[in-house]
């Protein structure tokens, strides 16, 4: 790849990871007003999913060059989908893929997205708080960093 292509690449993943951090810091601050680490509320599930969302397409970006058409396209708001081809690029979520594709079923549902209403609560799948929000925050640290070093060796 090109340095004028890494570059591209990095000024885009730059971009998603802006607006994951965005999506992870409402999260937090969510949290801190309704800190119970036992529930895991449409709204709280909504900020670390799209998170995470978007943060595995900063990686598809950085790594592969996608563009926003091919992303909206092939992945739409599909996280396991996203897991799949952005885990080629950070083996974390590859080992997270369980979970990552009960949660999809709760977030993306194939487009019903029931969890954002209270008729579709029972709907989710649950899984710990904790868990989730770690792996969230390693993937947006570490996608920067990796921005961080691809722009350094261009």
């Amino acid at each position: 790849m090109h340095n004028e292509q890494i570059l591209e690449n990095c000024t885009r993943a730059k971009q998603y990871y802006h607006v994951a951090w965005e999506y992870l810091e409402a999260y937090n601050a969510v949290a801190e007003s309704k800190p119970d680490e036992l529930e895991l509320t449409s709204a709280k599930l909504f900020l670390l999913c799209h998170a995470l969302e978007t943060t595995m397409k900063g990686w598809l970006i950085l790594r592969e060059g996608i563009s926003k058409e091919k992303l909206r396209k092939k992945y739409s708001h599909d996280l396991a989908k996203l897991a799949f081809s952005a885990g080629q690029h950070y083996p974390v979520l590859l080992q997270n893929a369980k979970h990552l594709d009960r949660l999809n079923d709760s977030y993306w549902g194939g487009g019903t997205r029931d969890y954002e209403y209270p008729e579709g609560h029972d709907q989710i799948e649950f899984i710990a708080p904790n868990e989730l929000v770690l792996l969230v925050r390693a993937c947006v640290q570490d996608l920067i960093q990796s921005i961080v070093q691809e722009q350094q060796s261009a």
